[in-house]
């Protein structure tokens, strides 16, 4: 499948190889005035549990390394139905929220029981309307 938007309104053509849209229907989009109100958008629309782990990977800072998902899966465990942080990253990344990177170097993060891979928000937009869609008690 290709990645698109709910409405059609922007896609990836892979006949073409390119991304195409409709100019119409981007017309009457109603969008918020600028891109933090729109991440806060989507970020309403997570499931509990993606919306807790996006909330705890805001205050780890913009990279998450194996063993510090690690030490709080450990103290997290019962946050989430289910699954382990680790998981909750990775859907994460899969909805465009982060990043997934494969540790190249020992130094940039160790091989612990969630793999050898990072987690990097895609943008730090995205980590800063994760951290202000907090109470001032989550935080």
């Amino acid at each position: 499948s290709s990645p698109s938007t709910k409405g059609g309104e922007i896609c990836f053509s892979l006949s073409r190889q390119r991304w195409t849209w409709d100019i119409e229907k981007i017309e009457d989009l109603e969008l918020p005035d600028d891109v933090v109100s729109f991440i806060v958008t989507e970020m309403k629309k997570l499931s509990a549990d993606l919306l807790f782990g996006l909330k705890v990977a805001a205050c780890i800072g913009s990279r998450m390394t194996p063993d510090v998902i690690d030490i709080l899966s450990a103290e997290l465990t019962a946050a989430f139905t289910g699954t382990t942080l680790a998981d909750i990253l990775h859907k994460l990344a899969q909805k465009g929220f982060l990043t997934e990177h494969v540790c190249s170097r020992k130094a940039e993060c160790c091989a612990t029981s969630s793999g050898s891979l990072r987690f990097e928000f895609v943008h730090d937009k995205i980590q800063e309307a994760a951290y202000q869609f907090m109470s001032r008690q989550e935080q």
